[in-house]
């Protein structure tokens, strides 16, 4: 059993209730298609932050509904005005209205979010470098598997004075990349 099914089946309910494909709906929420149907599909991965706040501000969901199933669906809609006076508009619960632990609660999630939205070119920089190095480096490595295939079938006193040479080589190119 998926640890997060509830919350999926009902973020699934809100995408079927707007009568919303799964492309539109990721869209709407900011979200790629793909990355949606990794969080319902079968592997079912755990909602993030990213999929919860822009269900929640997108759509007007209650997000105390959306993470365990109690109290209304919306609790008002972003454009159409507020319902029971705690929605603003935007999709944000007026904080003058909410609970004080639900109050800290969004607070963090909203924090969350933010710090989130930085990391994301953080972590597409990292992924870039480290996509470059796993090229420039192909040579080395496949240069190393080399030696070492020498050594275990044919010289093994020829393969060590090689792989001598080429842990030099490598230390001098190592040293050039720093």
């Amino acid at each position: 059993m998926r640890k997060f099914a509830d919350i999926i089946e009902r973020i699934e309910y809100v995408r079927k209730y707007l009568n919303l494909n799964k492309s539109r709906f990721s869209g709407e929420i900011g979200m790629k298609p793909q990355t949606y149907n990794n969080f319902i599909g079968a592997q079912g991965s755990k909602p993030n932050i990213e999929l919860i706040h822009g269900i929640v501000n997108k759509f007007g969901v209650h997000p105390i509904w959306l993470l365990n199933g109690t109290g209304d669906v919306f609790s008002g809609r972003p454009g159409e005005g507020s319902a029971g006076g705690i929605y603003d508009g935007s999709g944000q619960v007026a904080e003058s209205e909410m609970d004080p632990h639900l109050r800290q609660l969004s607070s963090s999630l909203n924090e969350l979010y933010l710090q989130l939205q930085t990391l994301d070119p953080v972590i597409s920089e990292a992924e870039k470098r480290i996509k470059e190095l796993e090229t420039s480096q192909l040579p080395l490595i496949n240069g190393l598997t080399k030696v070492l295939e020498r050594y275990v079938e044919l010289d093994p006193v020829g393969a060590t004075r090689e792989m001598k040479a080429f842990i030099q080589k490598l230390g001098l190119r190592l040293k050039k990349t720093r």
